[in-house]
């Protein structure tokens, strides 16, 4: 469950999928070299990852996430399909997919990329 975790940062981005719900979730600082960090269910268990830098700003538009460790077997990459937003509002959601590689498994899906306050 991603509820009960935390990350630190100023804004956020996740990635929902129709009939599973909320599978990522990323916090990053606004203009700032350090690296966003997420939260990704795999496996059934939830897991850290973190870009490499770029905060929250480099994630907007998708980005690639990584283990803690560079011999982590947790890789995320999202990356936007549209730049036509599903909806209005401050927060827009746009069309995304998303590719989760753990344990020489990769699971891959569509859904909505939302990111903001």
């Amino acid at each position: 469950d991603l509820s009960g975790q935390t990350l630190e940062g100023e804004l956020g981005c996740s990635f929902t999928v129709d009939d599973v719900g909320t599978v990522f979730v990323a916090m990053g600082y606004v203009a700032d070299d350090g690296p966003a960090m997420g939260l990704v269910r795999a496996g059934g268990t939830v897991h850290r990852v973190s870009t490499r830098s770029g905060g929250y700003d480099d994630m907007v538009d998708g980005a690639e996430f990584e283990g803690p460790d560079s011999g982590s077997d947790v890789e995320v990459e999202i990356d936007r399909t549209s730049d036509d937003p599903l909806s209005g509002g401050e927060s827009p959601a746009y069309p995304a997919r998303i590719e989760i590689e753990w344990r020489g498994e990769e699971v891959t899906a569509e859904g909505r990329w939302t990111c903001g306050p």
